[in-house]
């Protein structure tokens, strides 16, 4: 490991950015030592925002492996096994496990602070062996001991969770080893303590320190508490900032910025080129918004609206799930089906949007896509009207004129 990489894994005097150590990893990956592939990898999961880079840390993992690294093989092996994963493989995971095990002895017994933290890792969660929580604590603090930040940080974590490893004053104590070590991960983390206790000095020196740092979530969030004050200017250059580590949120809100043209000069194309981004990284709120922005224009792109709906409805996104309901209950660009709008509101009644409320109110009172039932319509309507959404509050009005509803 060089001596710039040791500045961003290790407690120094000196950390060094994410941006720095990126570049600096970049200028050894076509050597033969595949271990900076799993370098690469472990910066990458610090900006794995909604698993954004989880193509790139497999991607070089899988080099890695290509180099017979046994440190990429076995953080490798470890992806493989997540069960909720695109890439869950877990006979492959085992194999891997079997092949990288006997190399990781090696360095496991010459305290390699990564091979130690890696093991305990697996022992800790019981992958690929049986669970012993207490061995794997003493992994981690070897790991400690040669002063890796990522163990300063799972330590603080497992101290902090009540269990027999509850420990608040050591969990405390790994925090502020982190952050004096100027650790842009416990920086940003010390900040969200902060947040939750509403102390706002704090929470923005800490995100400070943390986004000079590079780490996206800080930048993220740091540019939000500027958006909130009005400084769309700075909240701007942060958010470029996170935008270019690909923050899929940041990426989003770029593209409202240049839309806007609050705190950037107004691009229509920029925006444009920013939400596509967004979307190729699977956010779901980006994927209703360019939804939206394609129902606009002439001609429709139906095929893709639709599966830009779909998708995101998939994934639970309230107002994509409207938006798709109101396509099948008006028959745009869809063959209309009415029912099936009408079950795609009904799943998210728990939301309590207004606008869903007033849509199954009015399929219910009038009988539409499905069976015919004026009291539950009514208590939909009223509760829409109760949330100031005028369509419910003027069809309600009409229904009384009508004697249609008693008052």
């Amino acid at each position: 490991m060089t001596s710039q990489l040791k500045k961003y894994f290790f407690e120094s005097d000196q950390q060094i950015s994410i941006q720095e150590a990126l570049y600096e990893v970049k200028q050894h990956l076509h050597s033969y030592e595949g271990v900076y592939h799993f370098y690469y990898a472990k910066i990458l999961e610090r900006l794995d925002v909604d698993q954004s880079h989880l193509i790139s840390i497999i991607d070089q993992l899988e080099k890695g492996y290509a180099k017979k690294d046994p440190f990429s093989m076995f953080l490798y092996a470890k992806y493989l096994q997540v069960e909720k994963s695109p890439f869950y493989q877990p006979v492959k995971a085992y194999q891997l496990f079997l092949e990288a095990q006997p190399l990781m002895m090696k360095h496991i017994h010459d305290n390699d602070p990564f091979a130690c933290h890696l093991y305990g890792g697996c022992l800790y969660q019981g992958i690929f062996m049986t669970s012993n929580r207490e061995e794997a604590v003493q992994y981690f603090q070897i790991a400690s001991s040669h002063q890796l930040l990522e163990s300063y940080d799972t330590l603080y974590q497992l101290h902090q969770k009540k269990g027999i490893h509850f420990n608040p004053s050591l969990s405390a104590s790994f925090m502020e080893k982190g952050i004096q070590a100027n650790d842009a991960l416990l920086l940003f983390k010390k900040a969200m303590i902060h947040v939750s206790k509403k102390e706002d000095m704090e929470t923005v020196y800490y995100l400070h320190k943390s986004a000079d740092l590079d780490l996206s979530h800080a930048c993220f969030a740091l540019a939000n508490i500027y958006i909130k004050q009005k400084q769309h200017d700075k909240a701007f250059v942060l958010m470029e900032k996170a935008a270019s580590f690909d923050h899929p949120h940041a990426l989003y809100m770029l593209s409202l910025a240049y839309a806007s043209g609050k705190g950037a000069i107004k691009d229509l194309g920029k925006s444009r080129f920013y939400l596509e981004k967004a979307v190729s990284l699977n956010h779901v709120v980006s994927m209703n918004q360019l939804a939206m922005s394609l129902m606009h224009e002439t001609p429709k792109d139906h095929v893709r609206i639709y599966e830009l709906l779909n998708q995101a409805s998939q994934r639970k996104d309230p107002l994509a799930t409207y938006n798709l309901a109101m396509m099948f209950f008006l028959g745009d660009g869809v063959y209309q089906n009415q029912s099936k709008a009408y079950k795609l509101l009904d799943s998210m009644k728990h939301t309590q949007l207004p606008m869903v409320l007033y849509q199954l109110g009015v399929m219910l009172t009038e009988g539409i896509g499905t069976d015919k039932n004026e009291e539950l319509g009514k208590t939909y309507l009223k509760q829409a009207a109760d949330k100031k959404f005028k369509l419910a509050n003027e069809y309600l009005n009409r229904k009384l004129k009508t004697n249609g509803f008693v008052a």
